[in-house]
């Protein structure tokens, strides 16, 4: 087993990204490491191997031949069907000379040929907006938002005081079309790391949040903050509206544990309010950014993760355009807050993330980051999302029993992992993509089709889950029909 500081370097000899922003330049001088970050973020997973045969070895997937007999092994008859697919004669003479290794890499490359003769558009690749990126990236910090709040943007600060600026000209652009009367911006600020390090916010004087604006041509140089809290989990039942320093953390003290959230959270709200009358469905939006004026400084706190490899340089928050409340209550406490919902989720720590029912939306979401920029940092991480969800399943009896134990209530989670697999076809231009890997998916969508047919009642939903499972397993039948049944091993 290798240690984590050597997973690390592996990690970090195979990601090499180049970086290209979209948000204001100020707030690009401390632009956070992609590399460095997702490492750090994603050392929970290092102990999956992702060649482990334990779940469907490769002879019971691919085959094992019996020379003598001249025939297929009793129990050992391959999944794929040879016969009536000759273009995996390359994969079917590798089984019978027990070189699955070559089977892996042939039929990565069967499917790699297949898929790029299905003809899908492959969307554009190149700038994206500065709210689609920072969505992208909150992927990577294996950071999503709940209730329908949107990711705004990434702010990042320094260990000296500084102004962090972010792009909020699309919020403030939905907000001209919205009908709501009241005019209003609010923002849930939430650190992008679990590393013991927090951020502090001046909030009053000269240093207060604002916005700065050009609406209708008109320049608007100082948009002033009009309400901001925030809650700390060591004190859940006091409001701090009246704090002149807004405290923004998440608590390492949380990771692997139960709740994503505990006595060392802190979270932000800051809130601006608009002209009606110059906010309207006819405002020309040229530019809006966010100004904030913080540093990152060390927690005083008793446990020390030990996923931390070195102290931070800089630290970001990410901002979540609050949609979900009607305006930020200075009153609110953390214990009311957390009642109500955390509204982000930062899941770093292997039990929090395999926790996380929207996985499949991250999947889709850090795919899309990579469809969209070219950037191999996303295309690494789907991947390894995509396997990690595969193994966490493992074989057939395994997600048999997580059913019959009621561990997972539906078959959302798979459905979600069908329906997000036709990415794996953009995915395959991508190195990242190992031929392990993809055999193990492939392995991991054998197992869960068999559970589907096998235990029909399960897809028969009515929901939308069930439009998920319907969906998926007409996606498997299309998509690798190669699979001679559904049996399984």
């Amino acid at each position: 087993m290798k240690s984590k500081k050597q997973i690390a370097l592996l990690l970090s000899m195979i990601m090499i990204v180049s970086i290209v922003g979209t948000v204001p330049a100020m707030a690009h001088q401390a632009q956070w490491d992609i590399e460095k970050n997702y490492t750090n973020s994603m050392l929970e997973f290092s102990s999956f191997d992702y060649s482990d045969n334990q779940y469907f070895p490769d002879e019971k997937f691919f085959g094992k031949w019996n020379e003598s007999e001249q025939d297929w092994e009793e129990g050992y008859e391959p999944v794929l069907n040879y016969e009536v697919f000759p273009a995996l004669s390359k994969v079917c003479d590798a089984a019978k000379d027990s070189d699955y290794e070559t089977c892996k890499r042939e039929i990565r490359e069967y499917y790699k040929k297949k898929h790029s003769e299905y003809n899908i558009a492959i969307p554009g690749k190149g700038v994206v907006s500065a709210r689609s990126r920072a969505r992208y990236e909150a992927g990577l910090d294996n950071v999503f938002p709940s209730y329908g709040n949107v990711v705004s943007g990434r702010a990042v600060f320094d260990t000296v005081w500084g102004q962090a600026e972010v792009d909020v000209s699309e919020d403030l652009y939905d907000l001209s079309q919205s009908s709501v009367t009241t005019k209003r911006l609010k923002y849930l600020i939430m650190a992008a790391k679990k590393d013991g390090y927090r951020l502090e916010i001046e909030k009053d004087a000269e240093h207060a949040p604002y916005i700065s604006a050009v609406i209708n041509g008109v320049p608007y140089d100082k948009i002033p903050l009009t309400a901001a809290t925030y809650v700390d989990g060591a004190q859940p039942d006091s409001s701090l509206g009246s704090e002149s320093v807004l405290l923004v953390e998440e608590s390492v003290t949380s990771i692997d544990k139960d709740d994503v959230v505990d006595e060392n959270t802190k979270r932000a709200m800051v809130q601006f309010d608009f002209d009606s009358s110059i906010i309207n469905q006819d405002a020309q939006i040229t530019s809006a950014t966010l100004h904030l004026w913080g540093r990152m400084v060390e927690d005083d706190i008793d446990e020390e993760p030990a996923h931390i490899l070195e102290t931070p340089t800089v630290k970001s928050a990410y901002l979540f355009d609050y949609r979900n409340v009607t305006e930020v209550d200075t009153n609110l406490t953390f214990r009311e807050y957390a009642e109500i919902s955390p509204h982000a989720f930062n899941l770093n720590g292997e039990l929090n993330f395999k926790k996380a029912n929207s996985l499949g939306n991250i999947i889709a979401n850090i795919t899309e980051g990579y469809l969209k920029t070219g950037e191999e940092a996303f295309a690494f991480a789907a991947n390894r999302l995509f396997a990690t969800n595969c193994l966490d399943y493992g074989d057939y009896e395994s997600i048999l029993k997580k059913y019959r134990q009621g561990v997972y209530s539906t078959l959302g989670i798979s459905g979600e992992s069908f329906k997000n697999f036709i990415h794996i076809h953009y995915l395959m231009q991508s190195e990242s993509l190992s031929d392990d890997t993809f055999t193990m998916i492939l392995k991991h969508l054998h197992n869960v089709g068999r559970f589907m047919v096998e235990n029909w009642s399960y897809a028969e939903d009515t929901s939308n889950w069930g439009g998920y499972n319907v969906s998926g397993l007409s996606y498997l039948v299309f998509a690798f029909n190669e699979f001679k049944d559904v049996e399984g091993p």
